[in-house]
Parts: structure tokens; C-alpha cells; sequence
């Protein structure tokens, strides 16, 4: 059933965005006005078995589903990074969805974009809205040409003062090319000699990736929703495994604690509109913990 959620999600995001909504007026300034009055910076805590110094912490500051086009404008977009800047993130972690349906609604806020920066690194990933428009090397080449470092199935070391892990990166895990054996492949997580962070935009990869040892595996894609009733769970969550959003935390077969970060992301598709479901920029503070621990996860 979801992947019919899925071809639906894709055909409106493509049609609305090109034929519908932009001869609508007014629907940029109405949701820029609702991103500057409500936009979150939710805080939660994961502990890593290790690499993490004991007597540091590493901030990592999770962006996910910007979905530039219609609904955003310049101004908002800039307003918005400007003010998650002010979070001092040691790196900038983009979870997927830059766009809605395009590469090229993406060029007139390079600028905001390219003014994030981290003293430990800028890295992205895919989500499916990026390759709705077929054209999904041409904004990986916009986006590394401002410096963000997307990981394509592949990983990279990151050293951040005293502490050292790995981080990953996978396609999307629908509309694109997700390999989670070649992204892990120079990890050693099997090993448990080093900790393994992984982007998806998909929080569906989560399981399988814990089965492969990644210690945390950081998502967007649900909007948390993005249209709630109070008290109630959202209608459509857009994951098999009915993740909304928020801190999770299981077992991996090493006994080690896997943690999954979903954050709601800060843009809208189809309408200009979030209820009871505010946009939102994830801090994640990565400290040192015990191999074999499995303690309460942080609040997100």
C-alpha cells in the first residue's frame, strides 16, 4: 500500500508543483510567514560505543526535506539556516529533499546554502523528491560546488577535535539506488572498532542498517506528518514501520544500542501548511558511551 502512497506522492509533487500551484498567488510569503513563526531547534543526545572523547561532545545539526519550489522563498530559506547557524553545529548534516520536483529550484538559494558551514564538514544526501525531476546529478553538482559533500553509497571518515567516526550515506531508499554494502563497505563496524553514523533520507532503512552495525542512522522524509490533529497520530507517515518522528533507540545484533533521529524537516509538499506539527532542525549531541549499553534515548 505504501508504494501506492508513494506513485501518488510523486505524480502530485511533479503536476502541482509545474501546472497548479504556481499560478496561485500568495502561497510562499503564507508558509515563509509559518516557517519564521514556528520553526523548532528540537535537542537530543545519542552515545556512541566509540571514538566519541569522553571530555567532548560533537554537535551535529540534521536538516532534512528543505523542499525548495513554490512554497519557499529566498528570504524565508535564508532566515531559516541563519537561525539553526546560530545552534554553533560542529557539522551540517542534510538528510535528503532539497527540492519538490526540480534541480533548478534549487539555484536561487545556493547563496543561503553555501553560507551553513561547520567546522568539521557539510554532507548530504538524496531523498526522493530529488530525483522526481530526473535530473538528481545536476543538483549534486550544484550542492558540491557550494560545499556540501554528498554521499553517494559511500562513507567518509569524519575527525572532529579529539573524536573519530564514521559517517555514510545512502541514496534514496525508493526512487533512488540505495547500497547499503557498498556505503558500509570501508566501515568497521562489523569489527567494533568503530562507530558508524549513516544518512538516509528513508527512516525505513533503519532495521537493516542495524543489522550491518551502524550505531545511528539519522532520517527525514515523514514530515512528522506535517498535517496533525492534537493528541493524534498522523494519517499518512509515508514509512512501512509507522516512524513519525522523534529519538528511537533498539538492540544490533552486537549487542550494541542502534539509534534512528527522525527530524520533521523544514518544508511542505502539496500544501503550504503544517497543524500541529512544527517545522523543525535537529542538534544531536554525540557523546561517549558504554559498548553494550542500551540507556533511554534523548528527547527530540
Amino acid at each position: 500500500m505504501i508504494e501506492g502512497f508513494w506513485e501518488l506522492e510523486r505524480r502530485l509533487s511533479v503536476g502541482f508543483s509545474h501546472l497548479v500551484l504556481p499560478r496561485i498567488p500568495y502561497l510562499a510569503p503564507l508558509y515563509g510567514l509559518q516557517l519564521e513563526k514556528t520553526l523548532t531547534l528540537a535537542e537530543t543526545v545519542v552515545e556512541l560505543p566509540y571514538g566519541i572523547d569522553e571530555e567532548d561532545e560533537v554537535r551535529l545539526l540534521l536538516l532534512t526535506d528543505l523542499h525548495v519550489g513554490v512554497f519557499m522563498t529566498e528570504a524565508a530559506v535564508a532566515q531559516a539556516l541563519s537561525r539553526v547557524a546560530e545552534a554553533e553545529p560542529d557539522l551540517v548534516l542534510w538528510s535528503g529533499d532539497f527540492v519538490t520536483s526540480s534541480a533548478g529550484q534549487l539555484e536561487p538559494h545556493l547563496d543561503a546554502i553555501s553560507k551553513l558551514r561547520a567546522a568539521c564538514g557539510v554532507f548530504g544526501v538524496l531523498g526522493n523528491h530529488d530525483h522526481f525531476g530526473g535530473d538528481s546529478q545536476q543538483l549534486v553538482a550544484m550542492l558540491e560546488d557550494v560545499g556540501v559533500q554528498m554521499l553517494d553509497n559511500a562513507s567518509t571518515v569524519v575527525e572532529c577535535r579529539s573524536s573519530r567516526f564514521r559517517l555514510a550515506g545512502i541514496d534514496d531508499w525508493a526512487e533512488g539506488r540505495p547500497d547499503l554494502d557498498c556505503a558500509l563497505e570501508n566501515t568497521g563496524a562489523a569489527a567494533d572498532d568503530e562507530s558508524v553514523v549513516l544518512m538516509s533520507h528513508q527512516p525505513d532503512a533503519y532495521f537493516e542498517a542495524a543489522l550491518r552495525g551502524v550505531d545511528l542512522v539519522l532520517s527525514g522524509h515523514t514530515h512528522g506528518g506535517q498535517l496533525r490533529l492534537p493528541g493524534l497520530p498522523p494519517l499518512v507517515t509515508m514509512s512501512r514501520h509507522r516512524f513519525v518522528d522523534g529519538h528511537y533507540c533498539g538492540p544490533a545484533p552486537s549487542g550494541d544500542p542502534s539509534h534512528l533521529v527522525i527530524s520533521r524537516g523544514l518544508g511542505a509538499v502539496q500544501l503550504p501548511l503544517r497543524t500541529w506539527c512544527a517545522p523543525e532542525a535537529v542538534l544531536i549531541r554525540l557523546r561517549a558511551g558504554e559498548a553494550g549499553q542500551i540507556g533511554e534515548p534523548g528527547s527530540g
